[in-house]
């Protein structure tokens, strides 16, 4: 998989290539080297391909790519095989186009304090209408013209700029957060395309209210900033996890395993080598800076549920 990475980066540069054979030196430099070629090859050659055809061969690859795990997955869902491993290939290649767009977005942002590539790659980003300010209701004012960036780890507005004599496009760093320091409010009185998100920063509370074109884009969002913050309440709760059986802490880590699946939002205990000294009374406590939480479960033998 990590070769397909490579796509991504022709993806992002693509654009630039392109500008780059647009120049009419170097159109007139290949378009010399392929004649040249192609005079002086034999009758039976296959035809010097272009420069044009070359920048569109990893394209043409991605869609083969796309069609052929399609096959494969269509085949082996009719007999009952597994697919998930090629379903995540497919959803990873079909993904690459939009991977490179949002990361050639990102490299248009100016005036960000830091370098760019601690922000890591970008989840989703687009326009909205953005209005800023304490919490509260929000203004009859239009808001302004803002471009969000949504990362693993922060959420970034830029205010647009275009150049009218280049006719290029930037964005203006304005506000970053931390996902961790933010809450999200999916609803918004009077307006089923917004959400807002609240911002608690050192010494105060800043709300944004977000608009986004349509409701499908605002759920998008919306599903994203979920997993995001689930990935982080998950974290905190698996570091301060603690497990007993009748009421004394488990501590061999050679019989017992635990993690958590960040997904689903569960954490799960592995008994090795089971046996009937196993059976009790099992409790998880956990804890972190929103609180405290316990659960319990009696691990017994079937024949015994049966008789209960």
């Amino acid at each position: 998989m990590e070769g397909f990475e490579k796509y991504l980066q022709y993806l992002v540069g693509q654009s630039q290539a392109e500008s780059a054979i647009s120049d009419k030196s170097v159109h007139r430099f290949f378009k010399e080297y392929t004649d040249k070629e192609q005079a002086s090859a034999n009758a039976s050659d296959p035809p010097v391909r272009s420069i044009h055809t070359y920048l569109q061969q990893p394209l043409e690859r991605i869609q083969k790519y796309k069609a052929l795990l399609k096959e494969l997955i269509r085949n082996k869902a009719k007999n009952g095989q597994n697919c998930c491993l090629l379903e995540e290939a497919y959803a990873m290649v079909s993904a690459l186009p939009q991977r490179s767009e949002n990361t050639h977005h990102v490299s248009l942002i100016e005036n960000y304090p830091a370098t760019l590539e601690v922000l890591g790659e970008p989840i989703r980003q687009g326009p909205f209408q953005v209005w800023e300010g304490a919490p509260g209701i929000r203004t009859s004012s239009r808001g302004h013209h803002r471009h969000v960036f949504l990362f693993k780890n922060y959420c970034i507005i830029c205010k647009p700029k275009r150049d009218s004599n280049t006719d290029t496009q930037a964005y203006v760093f304005k506000n970053m957060m931390k996902l961790n320091n933010v809450d999200v409010n999916e609803t918004v009185e009077g307006d089923d395309r917004a959400f807002e998100i609240w911002h608690e920063r050192e010494d105060s509370v800043r709300k944004y209210t977000l608009q986004a074109r349509t409701v499908i884009i605002k759920n998008s969002w919306l599903r994203d900033f979920r997993e995001l913050q689930q990935r982080y309440s998950m974290a905190a709760w698996s570091k301060s996890n603690t497990w007993f059986k009748d009421s004394r802490l488990l501590t061999d880590q050679e019989k017992y395993q635990t993690y958590s699946e960040l997904r689903s939002g569960v954490l799960v205990l592995i008994i090795k080598n089971l046996n009937e000294r196993d059976l009790g009374h099992y409790e998880c406590e956990l804890s972190n800076r929103l609180g405290n939480a316990k659960c319990a479960a009696d691990l017994v033998l079937p024949s015994a549920v049966a008789r209960t």
